[in-house]
C-alpha cells in the first residue's frame, strides 16, 4: 500500500519490540538431532572397534554426503522451498552450494566420534585420555547447553529491560467515518532517555457506504460511524513527554503533522493483578483505556472515561509537492475504487453531517435507566464519545451527566441476551427541538425474559419523546439460557416460600396445616426433595420415633438425588438415634450427612458430640478442632475443647 505520510523514525531512539520466548522442545531435540547422531555414533563405534579408523572416517564422509542430499531434498520439497531452484545451473556450482551443509554435518559427526575414538582406544589399550574426554564432553554437551541458557537469559533480560522502560497504554483511535481518515502515524517519545514507541494505522476497508449512511439500519450505521479505527494496547515509554502524530484526511484533501506535549502524568496507573503466575514487576501497571479522537480541521482530543487528558489541539497542515499529489491520486484510485467519490464528498460537505456529529460528541446531559423487568439484569453501554463499554454496569434510576448512548448490552445474571441500538443523531435532533428545560432523559425499558419481549420508551422530563430510531437484537441461544435461568430463579423463590411457610407452621405446632402445605408443594413441584425432610419431621412429631424409623428407606430414596436434602434426612435420623442413646447408629447417620454435604459444618459438630458421648476423647477433640478451623463454634464444641474431649 502506498504510504501517504509517516512519522520519521529517529535512529538514536530505542523502540519497544514484541519479544517471543525462545523455542525449546526437549522431545524434538531428542528425536532430532540427538537420536540420529547417537545412532551414527553407535555405527561408528562398531566400525572403529572391528575394522579401523580409516574405514570409520570414510563411512562418516559417506553418511554426511547422504544426509546433505536428504536435508536439501526435504528443504526444497517444503512449501518455502523450490524444486526447480537448481535447474539450468552447472553441476559443479550445485555441488559447491551444498558444500557448507556437508561440512557442518561432517563436523558434527566427527566431533561426536572423538568420544567414540577415546572409548575404543580405552577398550583396546586400557589408556583413558581423561583431559580430551572432558574437553569433548564440554564441546558436545556444554556448548549447546550454554547456548540455550544464553538465549533464555538474554530473553529474560530484554523482558525485564522493556518492563523497566515501557508501560502498556490501552488505546482507541476514533474518527468520523465520512472524514476518510487514513495513514495515521503515532510516535510516543521520551526525549530525555531517547525511548520511543511507534504505531501506524492504514485505511479502513469498509468504505462502501461513504455518503450512503441514511439507508442503513441503526446497528449498521452505528458500526460504521462509531467503530474505532484502532483499538489495542500500545507499549509506550514511561514518562512519555512528546507525541508525534500525522494523518491524511481524504475529505479535506489535507495532510496534518505535528509534535505536541503528551500528558503522561495525567494517566492514573494501578498495579496489574493478572496473570498471577508472573512477577509483579513484569505484570507492571495498567490504566483505563485512552481515546484519541481525530477531528475535522486537524483537531485532536485525548480523553478517558473520567476526564479530558488533553484539551483540543489544532495540528499543523502540511503542504505537499505535486509529485506527492500524483501519488495521492494513484493511491486513492486503489483505496477508494469509486467513480463518484468526488460527488459524494461534495454531498457530505454540503450536508454538514460531520460537524453535527462533532457537536453530538461534545454534548452531555443527565440521563438514567428505568423500567420494569430489570431485576437480576445488568446493563452496560457504548456512547457516542468514548465508544467503549463501561467498566461497571450502569446503576438504575440514578441520573448522571454523560454523553448519549448508542448501544445497550443487557444481561441476566451475566448471560447477555439482548442488544439495543440507538440512533443518537436522531435522538439529539429531538432533544434540540424540545423545550428550553434542562434535559433529563429516561431510557425506560420493559423487559420480559420469559417471552423475549423488549420495549424501549425515551422520556425527557417525564414527557415521552416520539423516538422510534432504535433496534433490538435478541441473541437466541443466550435468551433461551436466560429464560431457563429466570424460570429456575422464580421456582426457587416459590419453593423457598413453601419451605418458610412449613417451618413457621411447625414452630407454631400446627402440624395439620404443615402437612397440607407439604402436599400442595409436591403437587406444584413433584421433584422437591426438601419437602420430604419436613414430612419426616412431621411424622416424628405426630406418630413418634418408631413410625419414623419404619419410613427411613422411603425418605432416603426420595432425597438421594439432592445432597442437601439427603444430608438433612441423615441428620434428622442421627438426632433421633442420639436422643435414644443409640450412639453407634447416630454416628453413622451424622457421618453420612457430612459425606453427602461437606459444606455444612454442623454435621462435623454433631460427629464431635457423639464421639464425646461415646467417651472417645481423641476423636471428639479432633472433630471439635475441625469446627474451629472452619470458623464454627457452639456451646458443645467449646465444652469438648475445654474438657480436652473427656466427658465429665
Amino acid at each position: 500500500m502506498f504510504k501517504i505520510l509517516s512519522v520519521p523514525i529517529l535512529k538514536s531512539y530505542t523502540t519497544y519490540t514484541k519479544l517471543d520466548r525462545p523455542f525449546f522442545s526437549l522431545s524434538e531435540i531428542i528425536s532430532f538431532p540427538i537420536f540420529p547422531i547417537a545412532a551414527i555414533a553407535l555405527v561408528s563405534f562398531g566400525i572403529l572397534f572391528f575394522v579401523g579408523l580409516t574405514v570409520m572416517l570414510l563411512a562418516n564422509v559417506a553418511i554426511s554426503v547422504v544426509l546433505t542430499f536428504i536435508f536439501h531434498g526435504l528443504k526444497n520439497a517444503s512449501p518455502n522451498g523450490s524444486r526447480n531452484v537448481h535447474s539450468g545451473i552447472p553441476g559443479l556450482i550445485v555441488i559447491l552450494s551444498l558444500l557448507p551443509t556437508f561440512l557442518v554435518i561432517l563436523g558434527i559427526i566427527l566431533i561426536t566420534n572423538v568420544g567414540v575414538y577415546i572409548g575404543v582406544t580405552f577398550l583396546h589399550t586400557g589408556v583413558f585420555y581423561d583431559l580430551y574426554f572432558y574437553i569433548w564432553l564440554f564441546v558436545l554437551l556444554g556448548v549447546p547447553i550454554l547456548y540455550f541458557v544464553g538465549i533464555e537469559l538474554n530473553y529474560r533480560f530484554q523482558l525485564y529491560k522493556q518492563a523497566y522502560y515501557f508501560t502498556p497504554l490501552p488505546l482507541d483511535i476514533i474518527h468520523d467515518y465520512e472524514l476518510l481518515t487514513t495513514n495515521v502515524a503515532l510516535a510516543f517519545l521520551q526525549t530525555e532517555k531517547k525511548l520511543m514507541a511507534t504505531l501506524t494505522v492504514g485505511i479502513r476497508k469498509d468504505v462502501e457506504h461513504i455518503g450512503k449512511l441514511i439507508g442503513l439500519s441503526v446497528s449498521e450505521r452505528n458500526n460504521y460511524l462509531y467503530e474505532p479505527m484502532y483499538g489495542a494496547r500500545v507499549y509506550i515509554p514511561k514518562e512519555t513527554n512528546r507525541l508525534r502524530i500525522s494523518w491524511y484526511s481524504v475529505m479535506e484533501d489535507t495532510y496534518y503533522e505535528d509534535e505536541i506535549d503528551f500528558p503522561f502524568n495525567s494517566l492514573v496507573y494501578v498495579e496489574e493483578k493478572y496473570p498471577s503466575d508472573v512477577s509483579k514487576f513484569l505484570r507492571g501497571k495498567k490504566t483505563d483505556r485512552v481515546t484519541l479522537a481525530l477531528l475535522k480541521g486537524g483537531r485532536i482530543e485525548l480523553f478517558n472515561k473520567q476526564q479530558i487528558l488533553l484539551e483540543p489541539v489544532l495540528l499543523k497542515s502540511v503542504v505537499v509537492s505535486e509529485e506527492k499529489k500524483k501519488h495521492q491520486i494513484e493511491s486513492l484510485a486503489y483505496l477508494y475504487p469509486k467513480k463518484n467519490l468526488p460527488k459524494q464528498i461534495e454531498v457530505i460537505n454540503k450536508s454538514h453531517t460531520i460537524e453535527k456529529r462533532a457537536e453530538l460528541s461534545n454534548f452531555q446531559c443527565n440521563w438514567q435507566i428505568t423500567g420494569t423487568g430489570l431485576v437480576g439484569h445488568n446493563i452496560e453501554i457504548k456512547d457516542v464519545r468514548n465508544n467503549y463499554r463501561t467498566s461497571d454496569p450502569i446503576p438504575f434510576t440514578i441520573f448522571e451527566r454523560r454523553p448519549l448512548p448508542i448501544f445497550f448490552e443487557i444481561d441476566y445474571r451475566k448471560n447477555t441476551w439482548l442488544h439495543i441500538f440507538i440512533d443518537a443523531e436522531k435522538l439529539f435532533g429531538l432533544i434540540q427541538a424540545a423545550s428550553d428545560k434542562e434535559v433529563m432523559l429516561s431510557f425506560d425499558f420493559a423487559l420480559d425474559v420469559e417471552t423475549g419481549a423488549a420495549k424501549l420508551t425515551i422520556k425527557n422530563n417525564d414527557i415521552v419523546l416520539p423516538f422510534t430510531a432504535w433496534e433490538k437484537k435478541i441473541i437466541e441461544h443466550r435468551w433461551k439460557e436466560a429464560k431457563e435461568e429466570i424460570i429456575q430463579d422464580n421456582a426457587f423463590i416459590i419453593k423457598n416460600n413453601f419451605l418458610k411457610e412449613i417451618y413457621e407452621l411447625l414452630v407454631a405446632k400446627e402440624y395439620v396445616g404443615a402437612q397440607q402445605v407439604c402436599k400442595k408443594a409436591l403437587e406444584a413441584y413433584p421433584y422437591f426433595p426438601m419437602i420430604y425432610f419436613y414430612e419426616a419431621r412431621l411424622l416424628w412429631y405426630t406418630d413418634g420415633c418408631e413410625a419414623c424409623y419404619a419410613k427411613k428407606p422411603y425418605f432416603l430414596e426420595k432425597t438421594k438425588t439432592d445432597p442437601h436434602a439427603l444430608a438433612h434426612i441423615y441428620n434428622h435420623y442421627g438426632c433421633l438415634y442420639d436422643e435414644e442413646k443409640r450412639y453407634a447408629e447416630s454416628l453413622a447417620c451424622f457421618q453420612s450427612a457430612h459425606a453427602s454435604y461437606p459444606k455444612e459444618v454442623i454435621y462435623v459438630a454433631n460427629i464431635a458430640e457423639v464421639y464425646y458421648k461415646m467417651k472417645n476423647a481423641k476423636k471428639a477433640l479432633h472433630y471439635a478442632n475441625k469446627c474451629i478451623e472452619k470458623e464454627f463454634t457452639s456451646e458443645m464444641v467449646e465444652e469438648i475443647i475445654a474438657n480436652k474431649g473427656v466427658m465429665v
